[in-house]
């Protein structure tokens, strides 16, 4: 019987990677692998990068660097490095680091289990050091996958690439052309979550709102979401990344109508100056940011927006940034992501001229934040009195017995936190509370008197051991 490697996979990135990861280690243990937790113990690490903005790079750079050092001075016999900065600098990082043994790309993910059996048998010199393909066919399905999230939690990316122009976005570029998945093989993958204890469902995309334009003639996310709705097991489902400029009338009434959809909504407008705007490539200028705002305000009763904004494009003169200072403090969003602009080669954005001086870009940021920062703490004082429906994740303090969840309002791993204080609450369980206390960003909560709603039985558990989440620490349980 040949030998079966012992593997480590370590997750960087956004939660697309993580579905991809988690599609990695499924293959992995059918095939059968071992996932042991630390990277120091494994005869094989994989790691699947991302490389989206310089800080990304700078990070995947560190933790290849690391594995390289585990490889020198442990057991390891094989490094396999994949996702986004292998598709994007596969070709030149493999000079520079000739301790990976294969890099590979963003259409290739479906190897490593393959490259993971090679490397156990030393045969890895038969594999071509550089995988990075990419195809036009629709998307592929992630069943089978191994979660690295909580099992009462899960993301499905729905699409892959992205068909936008962002003058200042290398994703096109490094994922391709926008690709959907067949709506088929989406319910499909959402009702195996849901079989598997997914409570929560989380729809991911590079652009979430162009859904099926290239497989059916036309966008179909608000078709897609009714489907979705009919799944047994689903409580909730949030959606990601939605692009503005592709928001229709028919969207706005499914996310209304959709009673296990959130009233939650992540739109990133990037900025609010019409100059900016058309330099960034956007297509949608201030008036329409406006009205979807406000027409999602209007028929949404509730809903919680979020959105994220770049300061320091280049350009950026100190009146357009005052511009979206201002907007920002009229719009009031719940939820705010601010990046400084990062100059990233291959986009159309990298040579161009006014460059913005990194001390300015930090000052402005640091000035967004503050002007973010009293809305936050003002929204969340105003919530202190209300009753709202609360999802446990995890014990948050064993000594006092506060847990960690959150509502309809609050995302996993990108927003704050409610502190629960209660004895004999469960991960994954939903709890009428009321809001006793705002902390910050987050807030406090205590249930009140009412039963345990638990999510849906699980039938089959595939998650990780000590249930963080930690891509790093991720047994598989047998089917």
């Amino acid at each position: 019987m040949p030998h079966q490697p012992t593997v480590s996979l370590i997750s960087l990135g956004c939660p697309k990677t993580v579905v991809d990861s988690e599609k990695i280690l499924g293959q992995v243990a059918e095939a059968g692998g071992l996932i042991c937790a630390r990277a120091e113990d494994a005869e094989v690490i994989v790691i699947n990068t991302c490389s989206f903005i310089e800080e990304a790079i700078e990070e995947s750079l560190e933790v290849i660097h690391e594995a390289v050092a585990h490889k020198k001075a442990g057991r390891c016999r094989a490094l396999i490095v994949s996702g986004c900065l292998a598709q994007r600098f596969g070709a030149q990082l493999r000079a520079q680091i000739p301790e990976v043994d294969v890099w590979v790309g963003v259409d290739e993910e479906h190897r490593v289990a393959e490259l993971c059996r090679a490397a156990a048998e030393e045969k890895l010199e038969h594999c071509a050091r550089l995988q990075t393909a990419r195809t036009r066919e629709p998307l592929h399905s992630h069943a089978g996958r191994l979660r690295i999230t909580p099992r009462h939690y899960a993301y499905l990316k729905i699409s892959e690439g992205c068909d936008n122009v962002c003058a200042f976005c290398i994703i096109p570029k490094i994922r391709g052309r926008h690709r959907s998945k067949p709506s088929e093989t989406v319910l499909e993958e959402a009702r195996e979550l849901a079989a598997d204890g997914v409570a929560e469902l989380i729809l991911v995309a590079q652009d979430s709102t162009d859904y099926g334009r290239d497989l059916y003639g036309g966008r179909q996310l608000a078709p897609l979401l009714h489907d979705l709705a009919r799944v047994p097991g689903l409580r909730w489902m949030r959606l990601l990344y939605a692009f503005p400029a592709h928001f229709g009338d028919d969207l706005i009434d499914e996310v209304a109508a959709n009673e296990r959809l959130c009233k939650y909504l992540d739109i990133p407008i990037q900025h609010i100056n019409d100059q900016i705007l058309r330099r960034m490539r956007r297509e949608v200028g201030r008036r329409e940011t406006e009205s979807l705002i406000q027409r999602l305000r209007e028929r949404v009763p509730g809903i919680v927006l979020r959105t994220s904004v770049i300061v320091g494009f280049p350009g950026e003169t100190d009146e357009q940034f005052e511009e979206l200072v201002e907007f920002l403090h009229a719009a009031r969003f719940d939820r705010l992501g601010a990046f400084r602009y990062s100059a990233e080669e291959g986009t159309a954005a990298f040579r161009h001229p006014d460059a913005v001086p990194e001390t300015v870009k930090q000052q402005r940021l640091d000035q967004l934040m503050e002007v973010q920062k009293a809305i936050a703490f003002e929204k969340a004082r105003a919530v202190v009195g209300r009753k709202l429906e609360i999802l446990i994740d995890r014990l948050g303090d064993r000594r006092s017995g506060v847990w960690e969840g959150r509502s309809y309002g609050e995302a996993p791993e990108i927003d704050g936190v409610i502190h629960v204080q209660g004895r004999d609450l469960k991960p994954g369980g939903f709890y009428d509370c009321e809001i006793v206390g705002a902390d910050g960003y987050d807030l406090i909560a205590r249930p009140v008197a009412s039963p345990f709603r638990a999510p849906a039985r699980a039938l089959r558990v595939l998650a990780p051991a000590n249930g963080t989440g930690d891509s790093s620490s991720c047994r598989p349980r047998r089917l």
